[in-house]
């Protein structure tokens, strides 16, 4: 029978990091002993062996690393109430994540495996304003038991214009369970797919349930024309002609008998519309001037919805600067 202490120390050799044995193996080869009797290590060996030395200092077998934060536009002295976690062991990695007496309204438990951030596992928990958390670990769970699907033959084509088909290969999906409260319902999710985009419902898509529509039925909008009245929006450039609809909407449920009702304006700018500002230049489809055709804004007379037209125009005019294109093609230049 093999002794406890040999078998103890076998079970640590095969849990050190492979650049620490070989950092011991160098040493032992490397090592010679010289005429006067001293220790010397060989030039080229000692180059390696300080390279592994630096290395095994940064990326030490077992380390926590720890990080306290405060929310944006707290204190510092609110730093307590926030703090981030990661014990690596060797390989793995356990990490967590805890605010204390969160300002905003959270509920939820859920589980997650193959998350975002890398973890086999990961669990969600929300108790409002009281606690917030995560806790993930890496590396612990076999892949073999991790949720993956199989995709779809290939088919690619070759620089001589051939086609190869290419064979179907696993792939990591993230599958989430638990449940979650928000937007004044509760959201089940029971092994779903949070990034499959298809539009088919299935039975592990989120179920939804709400309880003001199960109890009252679903909101039902009417509109009601009240009257309507041209005006006139005067920017820097001159004035633009537009039509001012004053209507009552009303939302209902069938089983409430107080419904809520709210006068709006509905502005029609015409087909031609008014120059609004320039290009935001942040995507590919809104480098062009831009111009607003119409607008609908909880205001109970024209002159207020007309004032709101035009301090929404040249509030994007300072942000974006003005549609100069468009200005110079109708013959228009802002004063």
């Amino acid at each position: 029978m093999m002794d406890k202490t040999a078998r103890f120390w076998r079970w640590l050799a095969k849990q050190l990091p492979r650049k620490l044995a070989y950092f011991a193996a160098l040493r032992v080869v490397g090592e010679r002993i010289n005429a006067d009797g001293q220790v010397e290590v060989h030039p080229e060996i000692l180059l390696k062996i300080r390279h592994w030395e630096e290395y095994a200092f940064y990326e030490r077998s077992i380390w926590l690393h720890t990080i306290r934060e405060h929310e944006k536009g707290s204190e510092k002295k609110e730093a307590w109430r926030y703090w981030r976690n990661w014990l690596h062991l060797w390989s793995r990695e356990i990490s967590w994540c805890v605010m204390l007496f969160p300002r905003r309204w959270s509920c939820g438990a859920t589980v997650e495996f193959n998350a975002y951030n890398d973890e086999d596992l990961q669990f969600y928990l929300a108790i409002p304003y009281i606690f917030t958390g995560w806790l993930g670990f890496k590396n612990f769970v076999p892949r073999k038991w991790l949720p993956y699907v199989w995709t779809k033959p290939l088919t690619v084509y070759n620089p001589d214009g051939s086609p190869e088909v290419r064979p179907p290969w696993k792939m990591p999906v993230p599958r989430q369970t638990g449940f979650r409260i928000f937007d004044r319902a509760l959201w089940i999710d029971i092994w779903r797919d949070d990034m499959d985009s298809g539009h088919n419902w299935r039975w592990n898509d989120w179920i939804v349930i709400r309880p003001e529509r199960i109890l009252f039925g679903s909101t039902q909008h009417t509109k009601k024309d009240l009257f309507s009245e041209a005006a006139i929006v005067e920017l820097p450039e001159g004035p633009y002609p537009v039509t001012v609809t004053i209507f009552e909407s009303t939302w209902k449920r069938p089983r409430w008998p107080w419904p809520h009702k709210m006068i709006r304006a509905e502005i029609d700018c015409g087909e031609a519309g008014i120059p609004s500002h320039a290009g935001k230049g942040e995507n590919s489809w809104d480098l062009d001037d831009d111009a607003v055709f119409a607008m609908t804004c909880p205001e109970s007379t024209v002159e207020g919805a007309v004032l709101a037209l035009r301090d929404s125009i040249l509030r994007d005019r300072k942000k974006y600067g003005p549609p100069s294109d468009l200005l110079r093609e109708r013959g228009l230049v802002v004063a």
